[in-house]
C-alpha cells in the first residue's frame, strides 16, 4: 500500500525521491522516526538466494587467460606464455591462400548465387552455400554434414562471408575431396544456379526489348530506334530563342484567332503561311504556300492542326534552311514586321521591305560564291599553264570552265538566288545592285586573260600525247 501511494499513477517503478517518501511513510506507520528506519535499511543488504555455479577452469582459472581479458585482470606474463603452448594453431597455418586469378568466371558465378532468392550479390551464408553444395559439389567423398562444418571452420562464429571467405572454402573442400583447388572451382564455373520457381508469362512490355524507351533502351543497345524515333529532330541543333520573336508569335496567334485552329499560344497553318507571306519568304522559286504547310504538317504533332512556341521555332529553322538563309537573320525579319495586324498598306509596305532585305542578302551571298568560284577558276588556271610550260605547248588563252547550271526560277518573280548561276537576270540584278569587291576583282581577272563575254578566252585545239 505505501508503494502504491508514492508511485506515479500508471507506473511501475518508484525513483530515488520517492523511495525515502515511502520510508517516511514506513516510520509513520511503524511509529518510529524516519532515521531509524534509515539506519535499518543501511545495516542491510541484497539477500541472494540463487543457485552457485560450479567451479569453471576458463572462468575461474586466470592463468588461461589470453589477449585483451589477460591485460584487464592482469594476469602475469609467464602464466600466460604457460597458457599459449597448448593452444590450438589456426586453421590457415601452413595454407596457401587461394587465388581467381587463373580461373575466369568464377567471380561471376558467385555473384549469381549470392543473387539467388533476393540475395544481395556480396554475401553468402548458410543457405546459398548449401544450395551451391548441392548442385556441383556433394558426392560420396563430400557431404551436406561436411559442407556445413567448413562453412562453421571459416566463418569462426559469423553467419556470412565474402567472397575471399568463399575461396577458402574451396581450398577446404579440395582438401576433402583429395582435389585441387582448380578443379573444384571449375566445377562451380560449369554449373549455373538451379530454378524450380514458376516461369512467368509472356509479357510483351518486359520480354520484348524491341519495345524498350529511355534508359532502358540505352542500355540493351537500342540507340537505333531511340534515333529512329525521334526522327529528324535527333541530328539537328535546337534552335535558340531570341528575344521579341515569341511577342511575334503571340501577336500571329491572336490576329488569327478567328480562323478555327489558332488561338493565343497556339498557331494554325493560316497563321504560319501568313507569317512566312509577310517575311518575303513566297519570293524565293523553292518556298511556297505548300511548302509552308509541309514544313508545318513536319513540325506539328500528328492529328493536331496547331503548333506551340517550341516547334514554331523549329518551323523557322527548317524554313530558314530551305531559303538558304540563317535562322538568326529569318528572326531579325520577323522583329522587322508587324504585329499581325490587318493594315493592308502597311502589310504591303512591310512585305516591299521584306523582299528587299532578301534581294540584298542574295546579292551578298551571290558575290562571296563568285569570290570563291573566282579564286578557283584562277587556281586551276595558273595549274593549267605550269603543266603545259613544262610540256612546251604553251599557248595563248586559257580554257573555258564549265558553266554551273542554271535552277528554274519562280514565274512572274524578279527575285535573285543566293547560287552562283549563268543567268542573264542574275547579272542583271548584280549590276543593279552594284559590283562589290569580289565582282571588281573577278572583271580585273577577265580583262588581264582577254576573253569573250563568259570571262575566258577560247583555248587553241591542240593535240597532246597523253
Amino acid at each position: 500500500m505505501v508503494f502504491t501511494r508514492v508511485k506515479t499513477k500508471g507506473g511501475r517503478k518508484i525513483s530515488y525521491l520517492e523511495f525515502r517518501w515511502a520510508l517516511c511513510l514506513l516510520a509513520e506507520s511503524a511509529g518510529a522516526s524516519y532515521d531509524t528506519v534509515c539506519d535499518t535499511v543501511l545495516a542491510g543488504g541484497p539477500i541472494s538466494t540463487g543457485t552457485r555455479a560450479e567451479y569453471s577452469k576458463f572462468h575461474d582459472d586466470q592463468s588461461t587467460y589470453t589477449g585483451a581479458y589477460a591485460v584487464l585482470h592482469h594476469v602475469p606474463e609467464e602464466l600466460r606464455l604457460k597458457s599459449l603452448r597448448f593452444c590450438k594453431p589456426n586453421w590457415k597455418e601452413g595454407r596457401v591462400r587461394p587465388s581467381d586469378s587463373e580461373l575466369p568466371g568464377l567471380k561471376q558465378r558467385y555473384t549469381q548465387y549470392t543473387s539467388f532468392a533476393a540475395g544481395n550479390g556480396v554475401d553468402m551464408n548458410t543457405k546459398v552455400w548449401a544450395k551451391m553444395v548441392k548442385e556441383t559439389l556433394v558426392g560420396s567423398r563430400f557431404t551436406s554434414t561436411s559442407a556445413d562444418i567448413v562453412f562453421a571452420k571459416v566463418a569462426e562464429g559469423g553467419k556470412v562471408l565474402g567472397y575471399k571467405d568463399f575461396l577458402w572454402m574451396l581450398a577446404l573442400v579440395a582438401e576433402e575431396r583429395g582435389e585441387t583447388f582448380e578443379q573444384v572451382a571449375q566445377k562451380i564455373v560449369q554449373h549455373a544456379p538451379e530454378s524450380s520457381g514458376t516461369v512467368g508469362e509472356y509479357v510483351p512490355w518486359h520480354d520484348d526489348k524491341s519495345t524498350f524507351t529511355g534508359a532502358h533502351a540505352a542500355r540493351f543497345g537500342l540507340e537505333q530506334r531511340i534515333t529512329d524515333r525521334k526522327g529528324w529532330k535527333h541530328t539537328r541543333v535546337k534552335p535558340k530563342s531570341i528575344d521579341g520573336v515569341e511577342n511575334v508569335f503571340d501577336a500571329y496567334c491572336a490576329a488569327h484567332s478567328g480562323s478555327g485552329d489558332s488561338r493565343l499560344g497556339s498557331m494554325g497553318v493560316v497563321a504560319f503561311a501568313r507569317l512566312c507571306r509577310d517575311a518575303g519568304l513566297f519570293g524565293f522559286a523553292e518556298f511556297s504556300e505548300k511548302t509552308a504547310s509541309e514544313i508545318f504538317n513536319g513540325v506539328s504533332i500528328p492529328g493536331q492542326n496547331a503548333i506551340g512556341w517550341v516547334d514554331f521555332k523549329w518551323a523557322l529553322d527548317l524554313a530558314a534552311e530551305r531559303v538558304g538563309v540563317s535562322y538568326a537573320d529569318l528572326c531579325v525579319t520577323l522583329l522587322e514586321l508587324g504585329l499581325g495586324d490587318d493594315d493592308a498598306d502597311r502589310d504591303e509596305r512591310e512585305v516591299a521591305n521584306a523582299e528587299e532585305r532578301w534581294r540584298v542578302v542574295e546579292a551578298e551571298n551571290r558575290e562571296r560564291e563568285v569570290s570563291v568560284e573566282m579564286q578557283r577558276q584562277k587556281r586551276l588556271s595558273e595549274t593549267r599553264a605550269r603543266r603545259l610550260a613544262a610540256s612546251g605547248l604553251l599557248h595563248e588563252g586559257l580554257p573555258a570552265s564549265p558553266t554551273t547550271p542554271s535552277r528554274q526560277r519562280q514565274p512572274g518573280s524578279n527575285h535573285a538566288s543566293p547560287r552562283v548561276s549563268g543567268n542573264a537576270q542574275d547579272v542583271a540584278d548584280v549590276n543593279a545592285i552594284g559590283d562589290g569587291v569580289a565582282m571588281k576583282e573577278l572583271k580585273s581577272f577577265v580583262s588581264e586573260v582577254g576573253g569573250g563575254p563568259n570571262g575566258v578566252g577560247k583555248p587553241k585545239q591542240t593535240h597532246v600525247r597523253q
